[in-house]
């Protein structure tokens, strides 16, 4: 027992406590922690609450699931958040910015709160370089949220539907109109990527969260206009036709993936996308469409293998992944 006790007194005399650690040291530890653990440290002293309120920890945020109150989130954006990740959080409160947020990545999808909440969060917002959002926006706030980050906008998900799953069920179901369109279009001249579906399958027990665009004329609108430097493009569940697949490709030659889901084209189109993207197209994926798979294998390899590396095909019974060396 004593030889015990020994132990534990040498050990107790050679250990370190936290606040004789260098601040540098600290930072890289706390930098490993989630939030709430973050805050608990900041009641310890006011030395480990002044590191643990230092700005680089507060840089990217993860509330993915979270019960978030709006003090706390004025809180997390005041700290000079630049990266914030609300998926599927439950946002309690009311919300009032009183300055610009310094947010280049935002992500609300599946997010709830009170309407008014998802407002003030995206009008705060002037840099975004990444936004994904679920929740149907006004044509005020589309406006203002495209009008402020047009210019750095790179990544832009707007999913609007939603299906729960394996029930297939439609909680929610929104058309993107044209003056949402022509916000879009017009203002965020820098898009790489503009995604109106998650890419999650029929099938799968994730959420498939989508945006419908209706009617056909929306769609010429929108293959006319966009920037042709898209790189990334996904759509399901809309009035798309081989006419629209023929400029879309014609235009954004520069297209790398491309992504649908549910649409009304032939065979045609996919000839279309091969003819025209062959130099650049690194993904493509065909789910639930009206071409037979025994047509689509044929037409990449002929046309496609030299740069195609994988095509993705599903037809009710679940994906299919070809690889193209």
């Amino acid at each position: 027992m004593a030889n015990e006790g020994n132990r534990d007194k040498n050990f107790m005399e050679k250990s370190i406590r936290l606040e004789e650690l260098p601040n540098e040291l600290l930072l890289k530890i706390f930098s490993f922690l989630e939030i709430t653990n973050l805050l608990n440290c900041s009641q310890t002293s006011k030395r480990i609450r002044v590191i643990c309120y230092d700005d680089s920890l507060w840089q990217k945020i993860n509330l993915s699931k979270k019960k978030v109150t709006t003090e706390f989130l004025q809180k997390v954006i005041g700290y000079g958040c630049k990266s914030l990740n609300l998926n599927e959080a439950k946002i309690v409160g009311t919300l009032r910015l009183e300055n610009e947020s310094q947010l280049t990545d935002l992500d609300l999808s599946g997010c709830s709160a009170r309407s008014h909440v998802f407002g003030e969060l995206l009008i705060s917002c002037h840099n975004l370089q990444k936004l994904t959002f679920t929740q149907p926006l006004d044509f005020d706030t589309m406006s203002a949220v495209t009008t402020q980050n047009g210019k750095t906008l790179q990544v832009l998900n707007c999913w609007w539907e939603y299906k729960s799953g394996l029930m297939n069920e439609i909680w929610s179901a929104y058309n993107l109109g044209l003056p949402s369109i022509q916000s879009i279009v017009e203002n965020c001249t820098e898009l790489k990527e503009l995604n109106f579906w998650n890419g999650v399958f029929y099938e799968s027990e994730d959420a498939d969260y989508f945006c419908g665009i209706y009617p056909a004329s929306n769609i010429d609108y929108l293959v006319n206009n966009i920037s042709p430097n898209i790189e990334k493009f996904s759509v399901q569940d809309s009035d798309f036709r081989d006419d629209h697949i023929k400029i879309l490709v014609s235009r954004c030659t520069k297209i790398k993936e491309l992504r649908f889901s549910g649409l009304s084209i032939t065979k045609d189109s996919l000839t279309h996308i091969i003819d025209h993207l062959m130099p650049t197209l690194e993904k493509l994926e065909l789910t639930n469409i009206n071409i037979d798979e025994k047509e689509i294998i044929p037409v990449i390899l002929k046309k496609g293998q030299a740069a195609l590396h994988h095509c993705l095909l599903a037809h009710g019974s679940g994906p299919n992944l070809t690889d193209f060396p």
